[in-house]
């Protein structure tokens, strides 16, 4: 027997294009994006991390709702339930938690949870279409003849967020395929059928 140890960004693409080329992304804690060709990634741009990059993740999104709470942009109501929801999270928690503590990027991506639940409230809402409006400049819409793909994605961000990213590439001239939160069954049923 042969172990081949891949990449996550394949087995996403194999997942939910099996053998059809495609543009592929994975939106979860970070973000990472591929043009796939059936077989093989052919090109990727580089995702950078949550400190540079990572456009349309949850940590992107947790950062930037985070931002806003620390900044008071948001309503009472909001302040309000997010307090309820995170009772001994303070500002010094916070700067703790992500410049001295282990893993960061989870520690914001977990606002994604509040920031979805709240997405009816106009300035999360305008949040939200922002994350995933980068996410499409700074990814999607930067391969080579991008439009002439569909985008399939993989993911809890873009399962979750999928109302949300199904409009923006509506504005980016982009069809979706497919969208799943695991891959692991397709993947599966992707090397069952190999």
């Amino acid at each position: 027997a042969q172990i081949d140890v891949e990449h996550d960004l394949l087995a996403a693409a194999r997942a939910v294009s099996g053998n059809t080329s495609g543009l592929v992304a994975i939106l979860g804690t970070g973000a990472n994006t591929c043009l796939y060709d059936g077989k093989n990634i052919t090109t990727n741009i580089p995702a950078l991390g949550y400190l540079l990059g990572d456009e349309g993740s949850g940590a992107h999104l947790g950062m930037g709702f985070i931002k806003k709470y620390l900044h008071h942009e948001f309503s009472e109501k909001i302040n309000e339930e997010f307090s309820q929801a995170y009772p001994n999270l303070n500002l010094n928690k916070i700067l703790d938690a992500v410049y001295k503590q282990a893993l960061p990027n989870r520690f914001l991506a977990q606002f994604s949870r509040f920031v979805h639940a709240h997405a009816e409230d106009d300035k999360i809402k305008a949040l939200i279409i922002a994350c995933m409006n980068e996410f499409f400049e700074k990814y999607i819409c930067k391969y080579p003849n991008y439009s002439a793909y569909k985008l399939n994605l993989v993911g809890s961000v873009a399962f979750y967020y999928q109302n949300f990213i199904r409009e923006i590439a509506l504005i980016h001239q982009i069809e979706i395929d497919t969208i799943i939160k695991q891959p692991i069954d397709a993947l599966v049923k992707y090397h069952c059928n190999a």
